[in-house]
């Protein structure tokens, strides 16, 4: 069977350390030559432009924005695309040689629109604990996983350093919502399936991507999680995931309400006091679970981090989403 041009999309911001990887493992893939191309859309102020620059990619150099707007690089790069497909990629991951093929071949139905797989994080500790993580953002993808409307809420949609569409969808939807800096995939995907179009996990297409490799910059990622997440809760209150999120963001104060009572001095020789048993023993809970996974000596410092990022990060950045004033949806 004839195969399809694809793009693949890299939306890029002073990635000089991270870049060169990328590229080379997209022009090592088992595809033909002339069946692909690769699109950069820096933004950069370091050297990335001089490294896409020895590579048979087209590079787009845009203006630098204030924040990490993903969403103007990504709409950059499908406006300057040829594909019928379009492949998504971070400028901080690396694929293996049969990742296009392995997505391209989801597309098996029509309303198949989209089609992902696992990102697989590597490297220090804060990696592990992301690949590792209750709620991890990653996907741990052991089978075909169909998402549409009704069952959106249950988070198993792609992700957006990995994942392929149709480009008519994509612009059938309107591209990203360049208002958005955060969660501007699942933004995305939430529009198509509204559509009636499905999006597709698959165990095959893996992807490897380096995330914020110290404690300030994974709680500074969760925070981005909420905010985007607020976002969304806004802009489709109705949708059964805004109210889950919702919910799950009123259940959270209060869990993180009994812990404060718990430990407060003035309810010390209190009943108020036996609050506190609550959060110690979901810690307990937490630590047998990544006991069960095998996790080792990270069995106790990880629920520490759920706490942390999972919960405090990621509550302050969706209640400051939710307090700023309300964007309307892109249709």
């Amino acid at each position: 069977m004839k195969k399809p041009f694809v793009s693949i999309i890299v939306p890029s911001r002073d990635s000089e350390k991270t870049i060169d990887k990328l590229l080379n493992s997209l022009f090592s893939l088992n595809h033909p030559k002339g069946k692909y191309e690769v699109i950069v859309v820096d933004s950069s102020r370091d050297k990335t432009s001089e490294i896409v620059k020895k590579y048979p990619a087209k590079l787009f150099k845009i203006p630098r924005t204030k924040g990490r707007n993903i969403s103007v690089a990504s709409n950059a790069g499908i406006k300057a695309s040829k594909g019928e497909f379009l492949a998504f990629v971070d400028s901080d991951c690396f694929v293996g040689k049969n990742w296009l093929n392995d997505l391209l071949g989801s597309f098996s139905s029509r309303d198949i629109a989209c089609a992902g797989g696992k990102v697989i994080t590597t490297g220090n500790i804060f990696d592990k604990y992301v690949q590792s993580a209750y709620k991890s953002p990653t996907r741990d993808v052991n089978k075909e996983y169909v998402t549409d409307s009704s069952n959106f809420h249950k988070r198993m949609w792609p992700l957006g350093s990995n994942f392929m569409a149709r480009k008519v969808v994509i612009n059938e939807v309107r591209h990203f919502d360049e208002r958005l800096r955060f969660y501007e995939e699942v933004d995305l995907f939430w529009r198509i399936c509204k559509r009636g179009y499905k999006l597709l996990l698959i165990p095959n297409a893996k992807v490897k991507h380096s995330y914020r490799r110290s404690f300030l910059g994974m709680f500074n990622t969760y925070v981005r999680y909420g905010m985007g997440c607020g976002h969304f809760c806004k802009k489709y209150t109705g949708s059964k995931f805004a109210k889950l999120r919702l919910l799950l963001l009123i259940g959270i104060l209060v869990f993180y309400s009994f812990f404060a009572i718990g430990i407060l001095p003035v309810f010390s020789k209190s009943l108020l006091n036996y609050f506190i048993l609550l959060p110690i023993v979901f810690y307990l809970y937490l630590f047998s679970y990544y006991f069960s996974k095998k996790q080792g000596k990270f069995s106790l410092l990880f629920p520490f981090l759920d706490f942390t990022f999972c919960g405090i990060a990621y509550i302050l950045g969706m209640i400051y989403s939710l307090i700023k004033p309300a964007k309307s949806p892109v249709k």
